[in-house]
């Protein structure tokens, strides 16, 4: 889900301002359950060398990917995305509360170097972290059941940013490659 700039920046200065030491448009998507999924296959077959390139084995891919069809349901969850349906003060007002404020100052202490970490390795403030955090899971308090191997290839298949989660796949299935999750654990939203 893409959360508004408005909103992720509103909770990152609210979540970080008041912590103690803490430093679009909806996509269209056309419907991979229509006469397009035809060619999902040929598609996932044409993956193969950039997943190969990433260091994914042919046992990995072929095991993550086999028997595999597009997610109708993930289509129609991009049509459907709250944030884009509201005006942004009504979103930010609903997203952001004292509870989600005062549990995000706290995460940020339990997290502190974690989040100096990234901040100087990858120049990303930790409010902005949090923002998303709160926001895509409720801090993984809701982390989603949907397949994410076939949530990302019916993205980048089906989707309106392709190219970024072709990219978001191939990392999905380095994860599988590293040993880091199995094929049935690797679960989460729909985006």
């Amino acid at each position: 889900m893409r959360i508004g700039a408005a909103a992720l920046a509103a909770l990152g200065l609210l979540v970080t301002t008041a912590a103690p030491g803490s430093a679009q448009t909806a996509p269209r998507m056309p419907s991979a359950a229509s006469g397009q999924a035809d060619g999902f296959r040929p598609f996932l077959d044409g993956l193969w060398p950039d997943a190969r390139a990433a260091g994914i084995s042919r046992q990995t891919f072929d095991g993550a990917l086999r028997g595999l069809t597009p997610d109708p349901s993930v289509t129609a969850l991009t049509r459907k995305q709250g944030e884009f349906g509201r005006a942004i003060s009504a979103y930010v007002t609903g997203a952001v509360s004292a509870a989600r404020i005062t549990q995000g100052q706290a995460l940020a202490m339990r997290w502190r170097a974690e989040f100096d970490r990234v901040e100087a390795s990858y120049g990303v403030p930790r409010g902005i972290i949090l923002a998303i955090w709160a926001s895509e899971s409720g801090y993984g308090a809701a982390t989603g059941g949907f397949d994410t191997i076939r949530s990302l290839a019916t993205l980048a298949f089906a989707g309106e940013r392709r190219d970024f989660f072709r990219r978001e796949l191939i990392a999905a299935l380095q994860i599988l490659e590293q040993d880091h999750l199995g094929r049935d654990e690797i679960k989460g939203s729909w985006a």
